[in-house]
């Protein structure tokens, strides 16, 4: 599996994408209202992170790692 990459390195890579699509990515979020991190998935658009993870509101501001998503699984 991929490594963690810190938002101070790089951010996601959009080529390719048109304007209006995003770049999905696994994030690691901090925040001052728990204690660790919280992962999700988030959008990476031509604005910057989406505003909304698979758990609703996020603020990128809080963003510090993110990874590409894994393959999915093989099969039926």
């Amino acid at each position: 599996m991929a490594e963690w990459i810190s938002v101070k390195d790089r951010l996601p890579d959009r080529n390719g994408l048109e304007d209006d699509e995003m770049e999905y990515v696994l994030v690691c979020e901090s925040s001052p209202y728990w204690q660790g991190y919280n992962v999700s998935m988030c959008g990476f658009g031509i604005n910057g992170w989406s505003k909304f993870d698979n758990y609703g509101l996020i603020d990128s501001d809080n963003i510090t790692h993110w990874m590409p998503l894994p393959e999915p699984p093989e099969g039926d």
